[in-house]
């Protein structure tokens, strides 16, 4: 659960035809007759260790959480606390705006998690505080998120959801829980709705305990030095066992306290955690200075496995539930790790067509993969679109005695052509022609054949979610040879989870990394007339551990467009220079060998990276 299953949650509190013997395309034309048209606090504070009881484990005994630093505004735990709350309060609301009813099985995928041993509810995350009936810890949980196979939102079930038969709690957001003391077998869930459609599973059993015998030697360790690799002992390690093993640290982000992925290890009896970790939680990049630290936290060290459920009936068979053993320890960093907030390559350059400006940005470590590793690419998306038109309205008022006045109306429109298709394929084959060998070099890659990357069924299956978002304002879109513009926002199943698309197309196609390009032009009358060119692009790595995909790197590159004159004919050398490819492959360059010095700068993604 924690981050999977409330993030959920969390993540609630963003042509004309040819005239002339020159080739012309169409006129770039003018007209005036167009019709009108909180800041992060600290939060939850009084952490509770808790002794291991598995009789695999050394004993251990609870050890006091350090006290709780004070609020910066002289308020301490109480600013804390109701932060937390309020902030938690915010999520619940927007948790259920979020969130439907259906009584249809077919248009929900469950996504399901099993925790044995959970940890103290006296440690105030926000799982604790928005799953009913979070005991003191040792417990067995089961959550099952319903999400809509076809969208962004959840769904709440019209009907029973049971676990072992008895009636599941329902938190908010299509969240559904049961929380009871450890157990070692089966959980059973059944789901019957109001219109008769019945679903069940069974979710598989434990494998055994894990337990923390020591941290760097001690077994309840006050304090822990993260700017130091963290030795972690463990029992109840199963020979031949490929579970992964994740660690997890606590810590407040914009007034929600809940657990970060910090390291995922290869399974054994002694993990170590490079000091780097601690330095790239698993954050936002947008929030990794919003309050993060490790004062007053909690380290979780859980063996986590994806598993077929059993016995399936319905509509829910095939599924796959992630299931883990967890124990944990109260800590407090000292000294502190200074968070990776990533960062950015920026750079203006003065080229033939005039000035562009790049700007890349890359993550910290535990979602950002060196770029060096990227070795086989798989373009799955290379498109240009654009706002082809545009109106200007300008209202003026002239005095015509001492007491009337005209008041005076005009619009002024823009149009740039619309061009035959096959204009804009020949102009993307050249775009196209002119960076993929720039990205091919500066990354050492190679870049695979798209009629073989969208041939694959993974690439076929995320074509429903190919649309523009409702809010876009483009006029026209064109994508390169079968490629789709994934601009829509992917349904939860298919952007994390077992089912995920992007792992699904890495294994079908051979690619370790996945390339989107897509060239924005918009018309603008500044400084004149011109259509103003935007190139973003994005490479995306495989998952880390169990979650979401990584990103090499994500940039743009804009500046200045190419005049256009009235009546211009728009012919194919035209249609290059405002779409500026040549300077676009100049720019490129000269942003990956400055992205991949600043990289090189920085050892936390080859120390995390090395050998994974």
């Amino acid at each position: 659960m924690t981050r999977r299953t409330l993030t959920l949650i969390v993540a609630v509190a963003c042509i004309a035809a040819p005239e002339t013997t020159h080739a012309q395309l169409g006129r770039f034309g003018r007209g005036k007759d167009k019709p009108d048209s909180a800041a992060a606090v600290k939060a939850r504070n009084d952490s509770v260790a808790r002794a291991g009881t598995d009789t695999a484990a050394a004993a251990t005994s609870p050890t006091p959480a350090p006290e709780a630093k004070k609020s910066r505004f002289g308020l301490g735990r109480l600013a804390s606390t109701v932060t937390s709350t309020v902030v938690g309060s915010i999520a619940s609301v927007a948790g259920r705006l979020m969130t439907g009813s259906t009584a249809d099985l077919g248009t929900v995928v469950p996504l399901v998690y099993r925790v044995s041993n959970t940890w103290p509810k006296s440690l105030g995350t926000m799982g604790t505080k928005m799953i009913p009936n979070w005991g003191d810890g040792g417990d067995d949980l089961v959550t099952i998120n319903f999400t809509q196979r076809m969208g962004g939102m959840m769904s709440k079930i019209e009907g029973t959801v049971t676990v072992d038969g008895t009636p599941a709690d329902y938190a908010t957001a299509g969240v559904y829980s049961s929380v009871v003391q450890r157990k070692s077998g089966t959980r059973r869930v059944e789901v019957t709705t109001t219109s008769g459609q019945k679903s069940g599973f069974t979710i598989p059993a434990p494998r055994g305990t894990l337990r923390i015998t020591s941290i760097n030697g001690q077994a309840n360790p006050t304090t822990i030095d993260v700017t130091k690799d963290v030795t972690i002992q463990l029992a109840g390690v199963i020979a031949g066992d490929t579970s992964q093993i994740v660690v997890k640290v606590i810590t407040s982000v914009i007034g929600l306290r809940e657990f970060y992925d910090a390291y995922y290890a290869r399974p054994g009896a002694t993990i170590t955690v490079p000091a780097a970790a601690f330095r790239n939680l698993n954050i936002a990049p947008g929030n990794v200075k919003a309050g993060a630290n490790l004062n007053d936290s909690y380290l979780l060290v859980s063996r986590e496995r994806w598993e077929t459920v059993q016995e399936a009936t319905g509509a829910f068979a095939g599924i796959q539930v992630m299931t883990s053993e967890s124990d944990g320890r109260t800590f407090k960093a000292s000294p502190s790790a200074e968070l990776n907030t990533g960062f950015t390559a920026k750079a203006e350059l003065s080229l033939p067509g005039g000035k562009l400006e790049y700007s890349l940005f890359k993550p910290g470590a535990f979602s950002s993969r060196p770029i060096t590793s990227a070795a086989n690419v798989a373009v799955i998306s290379f498109a240009v679109r654009g706002k082809t038109y545009l109106q200007k309205v300008r209202t003026s008022t002239s005095a015509t005695s001492s007491t009337s006045s005209t008041r005076t109306t005009e619009t002024r429109t823009l149009s740039f052509p619309q061009l035959p298709a096959a204009t804009w394929d020949a102009a993307l084959a050249e775009l196209y022609g002119a960076l993929s060998p720039v990205f091919s070099k500066e990354l050492g890659a190679t870049i695979l054949p798209i009629e073989q990357v969208v041939a694959t069924s993974a690439y076929r299956s995320m074509a429903p979610y190919s649309k523009d978002d409702e809010t876009t304002d483009v006029q026209f879109t064109q994508s390169y040879k079968g490629t789709t513009l994934f601009s829509a926002v992917l349904p939860i199943t298919e952007g994390w989870g077992w089912n995920q698309a992007d792992a699904r197309l890495m294994r079908e196609t051979g690619a370790n990394t996945l390339l989107k390009v897509t060239l924005d032009l918009e018309l603008s009358e500044k400084g004149g007339a011109s259509m103003i060119p935007t190139l973003a692009f994005e490479l995306v790595g495989a998952p880390n551990g169990h979650s979401a995909s990584t990103k090499f790197v994500t940039g743009t590159i804009t500046g200045a467009g190419r005049p256009l004159k009235k009546n211009e004919p728009i012919t194919a050398a035209v249609l290059s220079e405002v779409m500026r490819t040549g300077d676009f492959a100049t720019a490129l360059r000269a942003a990956l060998k400055d992205f991949k010095v600043k990289e090189a700068a920085n050892r936390d993604y080859e120390v995390l990276w090395t050998g994974r």
